[in-house]
């Protein structure tokens, strides 16, 4: 009872810290505030030492303009052409900068629509004939207006232009669902392997090191689960990962990969935002020493 009140009261403070009120509160201490009330401890910026802090020490003092181009959902993808080739990108159907300029009957039969500056707009469409036009419009035009970066301090997302993208809908052939393949890489080097899927409707998940071994985190799993097979064409998915985060201290690389194909999803070097709650030690325990800061601040 005291635990379920104490949440309710944490969500109404996150609630709030997300409104125009906190806009104005240095990066620092919002995420001071933010990170004692979604971990329940005090953020070290000084001497960070767990994976989250280190995430928050990122986010507060290694700025490179450059990098802002990973959370553009449309301008990420010149990044992974130039690292990789196009063989790796979603099909793209269109690009646009306001809703009312998307022409909904001259696209395809099936696509996903999303804002190109945020994260959680993403709008699956299977059938366009049972698409609720009205209702989609307004959740884009909703979308569009809003500044991701204030929710969790990514500076990165602070200038993005706001637009809305249209893919292709990645659907196997055999009507299977599509694994989220997350990748993580710590200093250019794999380390594991997040496998998010649904089971009986609800986002489960699985984690596995790079020789495809089941970790600790997800060692519990009931005796009636089935494990996730290893994908053929694990090797070019670990490639993929790889090479993209080059250079990076941290990134974690998601990737689909539909019929053997392998299709870049989004990347990110705040996995979580550093508010992750970690449920066993020994991944968090590996991920803290496998996480290494650049020597000197870039701000």
């Amino acid at each position: 009872m005291i635990t379920s009140i104490i949440k309710t009261i944490e969500k109404g403070l996150l609630h709030l810290m997300a409104t125009r009120l906190f806009y104005k509160v240095p990066d620092r201490i919002y995420l001071q505030i933010r990170y004692r009330i979604r971990t329940h401890k005090k953020l070290n910026l000084d001497n960070p030492v767990s994976y989250n802090e280190k995430i928050q020490w990122l986010k507060m003092y290694y700025r490179k303009p450059e990098q802002s181009i990973f959370v553009d959902k449309y301008e990420v993808r010149k990044y992974v052409e130039e690292k990789l080739g196009s063989k790796y990108l979603i099909p793209l159907i269109g690009i646009w900068d306001k809703v009312a300029d998307i022409d909904i009957e001259s696209l395809p039969h099936s696509f996903i629509l999303k804002c190109t500056h945020d994260s959680g707009s993403s709008i699956k469409c299977t059938d366009k004939s049972q698409l609720n036009i009205r209702k989609t419009k307004r959740k884009l035009n909703k979308n569009l207006k809003k500044n991701y970066y204030y929710k969790c301090r990514e500076w990165l997302y602070k200038e993005v232009t706001p637009r809305i993208i249209c893919e292709k809908l990645l659907i196997n052939a055999d009507g299977s669902d599509i694994l989220d393949y997350k990748i993580f890489c710590f200093d250019g080097v794999v380390k594991f392997i997040r496998v998010k899927y649904f089971l009986d409707g609800v986002l489960s998940k699985q984690t596995f090191d790079t020789q495809w071994n089941l970790l600790e985190e997800t060692g519990m799993l009931k005796p009636d689960i089935e494990i996730i097979k290893k994908p053929e064409n694990l090797e070019e998915m670990l490639f993929v990962a790889k090479t993209l985060s080059d250079g990076l201290p941290m990134l974690r690389a998601d990737l689909y990969n539909v019929d053997g194909k392998v299709y870049f999803g989004e990347m990110t070097i705040y996995h979580g935002s550093g508010f992750t709650t970690m449920k066993f030690d020994e991944i968090e325990t590996k991920m803290n020493n496998w996480f290494t800061l650049p020597e000197s601040k870039s701000i």
